[in-house]
């Protein structure tokens, strides 16, 4: 499941009803429910386009609404994102492995491995130089 807002209008208005609400230091900050995460992707005009996993992001409580102030997982991913970078914000769900897939994968990596050095992972071919 994939929900999508672009622009700050959109993702101050819409979003924010489908996100966890926290008041923190004169913004309202919303983050993703359990099992899910926030992808922001920003389109600035002169340079590349980037897309980064956010924690969350918050909007002043004074009532200006055109602006979001992004927070990621280290001091270097925060930052003010305006309109002008054509924000597009996601709502993703988080990929989570169980006990059995992991059991599954390590099995299969064996198996991989075990023929790899037996030698019989790779078909041996046998070319004829001329």
């Amino acid at each position: 499941m994939v929900k999508k807002w672009k622009g700050i209008k959109e993702i101050v208005e819409k979003a924010t009803k489908e996100l966890i609400e926290t008041k923190e230091d004169g913004y309202l900050f919303y983050s993703a429910p359990e099992g899910q995460k926030l992808i922001l992707l920003v389109d600035i005009k002169d340079l590349p386009a980037w897309r980064k996993e956010i924690k969350d992001f918050g909007i002043p409580i004074n009532g200006e609404k055109n602006r979001i102030f992004c927070r990621g997982f280290s001091d270097e991913d925060e930052g003010i994102v305006t309109e002008g970078y054509n924000p597009l914000l996601e709502l993703v769900e988080e990929e989570r492995m169980g006990a059995d897939e992991i059991k599954k994968r390590i099995k299969e990596e064996w198996k991989e491995s075990r023929l790899r050095v037996q030698g019989r992972k790779f078909p041996r071919t046998f070319e004829e130089e001329t």
